[in-house]
């Protein structure tokens, strides 16, 4: 039964017809830039999954980010069709729930759609359309295979040259049955080795250590304040923008208030590092701020409890 299972999986037919690979260049296509945006721009991927409850939102955003990168590429070459269709089926109906389910109740902790209907039946079937699309675009290739357009096809044919010559003796036999070994083990390493690159971009992601500014490495905002005049203002601010603090470090006078603004669509809390100056914020959504005083000198770390991975510093004089 397992054999048979995995041979579905990993010998497709070549029987699609070749306007299959239109299909492929759509839902491969989608998948690929949204991988890669989750990447370049983190309220698409970490801020995204942290504002809808996905556990973890740094690990799986990193790691479905990189599923859909490596996976689009695939489905664009026609490669383990069937296999990476399964996860992209995965993906699409938990988009769904997590997404669909609380606009219908109006709940969503998303932005609302731009125009009527802003919640409910008719709401949810226009914002889902792009992950119904995928959904069934994906069940089609899992069904009928990637096309004659393919590397899954290319290797099917190759599997049936090698059939045909299990009929013309020994030597023939032997080659054609070496043949079958040959493609199904290819693809058998093809797999794990999408897998093993997919758990080592999320893991690179989630375990990057934040950057510490220590001696010649302090950052230019923090230069120009103390070449600045003497008398340092009383209150200073820092903007939360793309997930990252704006400044990450700043220096100020002792007793000065300093206050944070999220200017991100996700949510963050500000949290302190160091026990002798101990503060901690509400979840602060858009625009929301949140301040607190230094009375004394030192340097103090703080960071997104949310989001760990933002950190930043404050100088008191």
């Amino acid at each position: 039964m397992i054999n048979k299972l995995l041979q579905w999986f990993l010998n497709p037919p070549d029987t699609a017809p070749r306007a299959t690979i239109l299909l492929r260049l759509m839902a491969g296509g989608v998948f690929l830039w949204e991988g890669i945006l989750k990447f370049v721009y983190p309220n698409q991927g970490v801020g995204r999954f942290t504002k809808i409850g996905i556990p973890a939102p740094q690990i799986m955003a990193s790691f479905v980010g990189g599923l859909e990168i490596i996976g689009g590429i695939l489905l664009l070459l026609g490669l383990l069709t069937r296999l990476i269709a399964v996860p992209f089926i995965m993906e699409m109906l938990v988009a769904m729930a997590s997404t669909k389910i609380s606009l219908f109740f109006g709940t969503s902790p998303l932005p609302p759609p731009p125009s009527p209907p802003l919640f409910g039946f008719w709401a949810v079937l226009h914002e889902i359309r792009s992950e119904y699309a995928q959904l069934l675009t994906v069940l089609f290739l899992l069904i009928a295979g990637s096309g004659a357009w393919s590397v899954d096809a290319l290797l099917a044919r190759k599997r049936k040259r090698g059939d045909r010559q299990l009929v013309n003796g020994t030597t023939s036999a032997y080659r054609g049955d070496t043949n079958m070994k040959v493609i199904y083990y290819t693809k058998v390493l093809w797999f794990l080795a999408v897998i093993s690159a997919v758990s080592l971009l999320s893991s690179k992601e989630a375990t990057a250590e934040p950057h510490n500014f220590q001696g010649s490495e302090a950052p230019r905002e923090v230069k120009s304040l103390q070449n600045s005049t003497k008398d340092q203002p009383q209150y200073a601010s820092i903007g939360i923008d793309n997930f990252t603090f704006k400044p990450d470090t700043i220096m100020i006078k002792a007793g000065s208030t300093v206050t944070w603004e999220n200017h991100d669509d996700a949510p963050h809390a500000i949290r302190s590092v160091d026990k002798k100056e101990q503060y901690t914020s509400e979840a602060l959504d858009t625009d929301e701020k949140f301040s607190h005083s230094f009375s004394k000198p030192g340097t103090y770390e703080y960071y997104c409890a949310l989001h760990p991975h933002m950190r930043g510093k404050i100088i008191v004089q």
